[in-house]
C-alpha cells in the first residue's frame, strides 16, 4: 500500500470521482487544488482511499454554515484564518475498512495534519452518521454548529451536520491519551 500527493489532473478526477462515489459530493477541482489531496493506493494500483487537507480559505466548512453562525462564533473570532485548515473528502474504500489499510490512512493524515503547522483544524460530518461523531470526538472537538447547512457546489442536496473545531495541541495527544484509537484500527481496521 502507498500514499501519493496528487499532483495530476486526471488523478484528482478520479480522486474527486470517487470521493463522490463514498461521499455523496462531487468536490470541486478548484477547491481540491486549493490544499494537499493524498490518495491511498492498494499493491495492486488501485485507488482505495484519501483525504483533502484545505490550508488557506475559502473553507467549505465555514462557507457552509449560516451567516449569522458564522458572523458570531466567538471561536472563530479568536482562531486566525491563518493558523486554520479543512479536513475534507477523507474516504476508505469499504473493503479496505477492516483491514489494516484503515490504521494507515489515518496515521497518514494525523502525520500530515501536524506537518502543516495550523494551530487549529475544522470538519463537518453528517448527522445522520452518529457514528462519525463518536469518532471524531477524540480530538475533543468544539461545536461550531449543528443544523442545516447551506447548499454548495457539488452537493446533491441540504445536509443536516455537525461543524466542529479542534486544535492540534488536542490531536497531538491523542495517540498518548487515547491508544486504543489507533491501535484499534491497526487490530480492527474500524
Amino acid at each position: 500500500m502507498t500514499f501519493r500527493i496528487v499532483q495530476d489532473e486526471q488523478e484528482l478526477e478520479v480522486f474527486r470521482a470517487q470521493a463522490e462515489n463514498y461521499l455523496s459530493i462531487r468536490f470541486p477541482l478548484d477547491y481540491l487544488r486549493n490544499g494537499q489531496v493524498t490518495a491511498f493506493y492498494s499493491k495492486e494500483g488501485r485507488m482505495i482511499g484519501g483525504y483533502a487537507l484545505i490550508s488557506q480559505p475559502p473553507f467549505r466548512v465555514l462557507t457552509s454554515l449560516p451567516d449569522e453562525v458564522l458572523a458570531a462564533s466567538p471561536h472563530l473570532k479568536r482562531v486566525p484564518m491563518a493558523s486554520l485548515f479543512e479536513i475534507t473528502a477523507f474516504w476508505l474504500a469499504p473493503e479496505c475498512q477492516q483491514k489494516r489499510a484503515s490504521f494507515h490512512l489515518w496515521f497518514r493524515m494525523y502525520r500530515d495534519a501536524i506537518a502543516l503547522g495550523k494551530s487549529h483544524f475544522i470538519y463537518s460530518y453528517s448527522l445522520a452518521k452518529p457514528s462519525l461523531g463518536r469518532l471524531y470526538s477524540i480530538c475533543r472537538p468544539t461545536v461550531l454548529f449543528r443544523g442545516e447547512t447551506k447548499l454548495l457546489e457539488g452537493m446533491a442536496r441540504v445536509e443536516r451536520e455537525s461543524v466542529e473545531l479542534s486544535s492540534m495541541a488536542r490531536a497531538v495527544f491523542f495517540p498518548i491519551l487515547r491508544p486504543r484509537f489507533l491501535l484499534g484500527r491497526f487490530f480492527r481496521g474500524h
